[in-house]
């Protein structure tokens, strides 16, 4: 007779994570904790491991009982070991399954400034374009853009243009593939929660561990295939490439101070560990001095913001009457009043102006200087004015004089509150600081030590999906959280100490 398979109820817990990778030789289960009470993004903690030699879909004539046999012993060791039971898992797609593909796609930007929703569509209608009927797409990773014909550095938020192309690399696999993984799964009494391109993932971890260090901390982190349609990728009869079993990802990171290799490869040597997969090829490469946001903001039109009008010089003439007029040149320093978050900021101070004009106020990472410049042409009072670029604090002084502020304007090179001037000034009854959600994060006790009481601490540069982060990051230091303004994916949010 034969043996009744044995079939397990299993609790469904939101607060659990599986993984599982079907390799060539053996199955892989991993077991993660998610804690959503920890501060800032969701932590994961891998609470059980299991693991179980057998053949699998990657080897020649295995059988289907046998890699059953396979995934049933990896998840039930890292249930036991976990405590925990599973019921739904992300299923990794070995390299040799994967397929990929470089498309360009052009969108026309309806709102005039790009948002979020413009590049999540122009994703959406490149992995449509890039799939062929046979597969499903799992990862569809921008490479490039250009607004009106013209390269963007990074990422295009917030910037003014009619046409936005992006240009990217779709990554999926055969349908059929995928279905006939999802059944074999389902017999051992598990859903599919959705299927992961393992290398890509693996490259992923890497980007967090650096995107996150705060020694050296990165401008900016990227993931892109290396090398699409040759080196690791083998070309096919068809306009798609085979992405082989070991495909190389490669994590891009912008410093503005080079960074000690050997720092680098403290932070990435966890990664490797529980990954299993070597960082290779470690390069760190001087790029050249360029001035890229003057080259993607020429010729955008003048900005109001409340009762500030930010414009360029070409633009002088065109000043509203009752507006405050601020001239402001693309340059190499961020802040023209185009972004949603300076514009939000703009608004608040605005408002706050015509409430209780700050008597002591505090611009961190200030760019251009344009907030520090529109306090200071209201109040007519001395505003102290921050930023970790020497190159930014000498265009906010240039912009200050310019502007008719520069006796009231103070700008001083610092990273965060360390300079001797910032601490010196305080408490100050309005702090601005438009900068990044995570740097942010790790201001907010500088942010409370800093503050008067009663004062009013304005926070941008947040994504809607950071928003939650940084507010109870601010919440856990007695700031609370007054109002906010959403402009697309992004959110300003307005504080009380």
């Amino acid at each position: 007779m034969a043996q009744k398979k044995k079939i397990r109820k299993r609790r469904k817990d939101e607060t659990l994570a599986a993984a599982l990778d079907i390799g060539a030789s053996k199955v892989a289960c991993f077991i993660a904790r998610i804690n959503h009470e920890a501060e800032g993004e969701p932590h994961a903690e891998i609470i059980g491991v299991g693991c179980y030699g057998a053949p699998a879909s990657g080897r020649a004539g295995a059988s289907a009982d046998a890699i059953e046999t396979g995934v049933r012993n990896a998840v039930e060791a890292a249930e036991r070991m976990a405590g925990e039971q599973v019921g739904r898992v992300i299923v990794g797609v070995p390299g040799k399954h994967l397929r990929g593909r470089r498309i360009g796609v052009d969108l026309e930007i309806a709102g005039g400034v790009v948002a979020q929703e413009d590049i999540d569509d122009s994703l959406a209608e490149g992995a449509k374009i890039a799939t062929p009927p046979d597969c499903a797409p799992l990862h569809t990773l921008a490479t490039g853009f250009k607004l009106d014909g013209e390269d963007c550095l990074g990422d295009p938020l917030g910037l003014s243009g009619g046409v936005l192309s992006t240009q990217m690399y779709a990554v999926g696999a055969r349908q059929s593939y995928l279905d006939n993984l999802a059944d074999l799964i389902g017999r051992c009494d598990l859903k599919v929660e959705e299927f992961a391109a393992a290398p890509y993932a693996a490259a992923e971890a890497f980007s967090e561990a650096l995107e996150w260090a705060l020694a050296p901390e990165p401008v900016a982190v990227s993931t892109v295939e290396a090398e699409p349609g040759s080196g690791p990728l083998v070309k096919t009869a068809s306009d798609w490439n085979e992405v082989e079993a070991h495909g190389r990802w490669r994590v891009e990171c912008l410093y503005t101070d080079e960074p000690d290799a050997a720092a680098l490869r403290a932070l990435l040597a966890p990664v490797e560990s529980e990954t299993g997969i070597k960082a290779e090829d470690l390069r760190i490469e001087r790029l050249p001095e360029t001035d890229w946001v003057a080259k993607s903001l020429e010729g955008l039109a003048p900005v109001r913001a409340g009762r500030f009008f930010v414009h360029g010089r070409h633009d002088a003439g065109k000043v509203p009457a009752a507006c405050i007029a601020i001239e402001v040149e693309a340059s190499q320093a961020f802040g023209t009043g185009h972004h949603a978050t300076t514009a939000g900021c703009l608004e608040y101070i605005s408002e706050l102006l015509d409430v209780r004009p700050p008597v002591n106020a505090l611009d961190i990472g200030t760019g251009t200087g344009l907030l520090a410049i529109a306090i200071a042409k209201v109040t007519h009072r001395e505003v102290l004015a921050s930023d970790i670029d020497p190159v930014a604090v000498e265009v906010t002084r240039r912009n200050a004089r310019a502007n008719g502020a520069g006796p009231y304007v103070k700008a001083v090179t610092a990273a965060g509150f360390a300079h001797p001037a910032l601490a010196a000034g305080a408490p100050y009854d309005l702090i601005v600081a438009n900068i990044l959600a995570r740097p942010l994060v790790r201001l907010a006790p500088a942010f409370r030590a800093h503050l008067a009481a009663g004062g009013t601490l304005i926070l941008s540069g947040i994504l809607r999906t950071q928003e939650n982060m940084v507010a109870s990051a601010m919440a856990m230091q007695g700031l609370r959280l007054v109002s906010r303004k959403v402009k697309g994916d992004w959110v300003t949010l307005r504080l009380r100490g």
